[in-house]
């Protein structure tokens, strides 16, 4: 009679001890959801894309700390990359629809110390 008490009250306690792991499991699988709410109700979202173009002497991993960053919080997604050859020339890698939201396009150029004047006038001839 006594072994059946004392099992009976470690099942109790092994169902409460259950519950309790399984209501914090819960709570905290909704905190997140909720946490992913807030952040997408911060952005703006929209089809328009951003453009990071790196400064002088700058390359792709000039701008990878900040994309990576945008894409973390969920505000933007990289889409496309961009590469400006010494030439002027551009080639595409990647692509952009009308239904992506906030995309982000990464620009290289080859000449990387030619200045934001000529980048912009390589950008502006395509």
């Amino acid at each position: 009679m006594f072994y059946d008490r004392r099992s009976k009250k470690l099942r109790i306690l092994y169902f409460v001890i259950g519950g309790i792991i399984i209501l914090g499991f819960s709570l905290s699988i909704w905190h997140t959801q909720e946490n992913q709410r807030a952040l997408t109700k911060r952005f703006i979202n929209s089809n328009t894309p951003t453009l990071f173009v790196h400064g002088w002497s700058g390359t792709l991993r000039s701008e990878k700390e900040i994309v990576t960053s945008t894409e973390i919080s969920g505000a933007a997604t990289r889409r496309m990359i961009i590469r400006v050859r010494s030439n002027g020339r551009i080639s595409v890698t990647g692509t952009i629809k009308p239904w992506m939201r906030n995309p982000i396009i990464m620009v290289r150029m080859d000449n990387n110390r030619a200045g934001e004047v000529q980048y912009a006038h390589w950008l502006k001839k395509k």
